[in-house]
């Protein structure tokens, strides 16, 4: 069986050079916990139009959670990877958000801010997310603004900033959402017998040998789904864009219930040069992640 996967969600250069590995996002409200996937009332799941997942949960007229991985260009020509979860509440460390009050016919607009400890720089993000949630078809746009600034000097370093659309193009019958172990976004697209799991897109991070990381996100599809299990170990190769040669390890395990899922993601992406010599090693381990209709 052949599952597609794009590496193209791997081209930013391994190794991380030029690219900013920020920590946890936090926010005002930080009591000190992870946020889970547990809370929400209803989940709608869905992607960017740079092909990055976003999930967000509603509560009664609010919508109380968003989880979402966006790339964010910087006037340096680094990126910043903002993938987080916002406004968990309870112990998560998450910002809180602003607004997400639901019309009638599902509009909402909501607002974040939150800090990120770059090492000797401090990033602060600006986050802003709206649309309209229905039942067979939600979709909205997202904003991400960081400014980074010098912990020595305060004097700003840096600047990113982007706006994309997202979309939900599958039911909301046959989406999951939820989060994996490092606030990275999960999303589960079923087909219409609920008898596959027609893509499956995640983000995450992984720490590359001998230095820096990577933070794809990515979409893989096609798996079917087996006494409430699905999943599978490949891989993919290709042209890394420099002369060289990507390949990624994927192994994908899970277990679909009546409104929950949970299992693991993995990948080892492997650079080499034009020589064959290794240049990146960036393996992430198993990540947990759960989702949520």
């Amino acid at each position: 069986m052949y599952y597609a996967a794009a590496l193209a969600a791997f081209a930013l250069p391994l190794g991380g050079v030029g690219d900013y590995r920020p920590g946890p996002l936090t926010g005002a409200h930080a009591t000190g916990a992870t946020v889970t996937a547990a809370a929400a009332t209803r989940t709608y799941g869905g992607h960017t139009s740079a092909g990055e997942p976003i999930v967000l949960r509603r509560s009664g007229r609010k919508v109380k959670t968003i989880v979402l991985q966006v790339h964010t260009p910087c006037d340096s020509g680094a990126f910043f990877p903002a993938a987080t979860t916002i406004g968990g509440g309870g112990k998560s460390t998450a910002p809180a958000i602003t607004g997400g009050r639901l019309s009638r016919k599902g509009d909402f607009t909501a607002t974040a801010s939150g800090t990120a400890d770059l090492g000797s720089e401090t990033a602060t993000v600006l986050l802003g997310v709206e649309g309209r949630l229905t039942a067979k078809h939600s979709s909205g746009a997202v904003i991400v603004d960081v400014t980074v600034k010098d912990n020595a000097t305060g004097q700003q370093t840096d600047h990113c900033q982007t706006s994309e659309s997202w979309s939900q193009t599958v039911p909301e019958r046959r989406t999951f959402g939820g989060s994996t172990s490092e606030d990275t976004p999960v999303v589960i697209e079923l087909n219409r017998t609920r008898t596959s799991v027609r893509t499956f897109w995640f983000g995450l991070f992984a720490d590359c040998m001998p230095d820096g990381a990577i933070n794809p996100s990515d979409a893989i599809t096609n798996f079917r789904i087996r006494r409430h299990r699905f999943g599978d170990s490949f891989s993919d190769e290709g042209d890394d864009g420099s002369g060289g040669r990507l390949h990624v390890d994927y192994a994908l395990k899970g277990k679909i219930g009546r409104s929950t899922a949970s299992g693991t993601i993995e990948i080892t992406a492997i650079d080499r040069d034009a020589q064959g010599n290794v240049t990146s090693n960036c393996p992430s381990g198993p990540v947990p992640w759960v989702a949520q209709q």
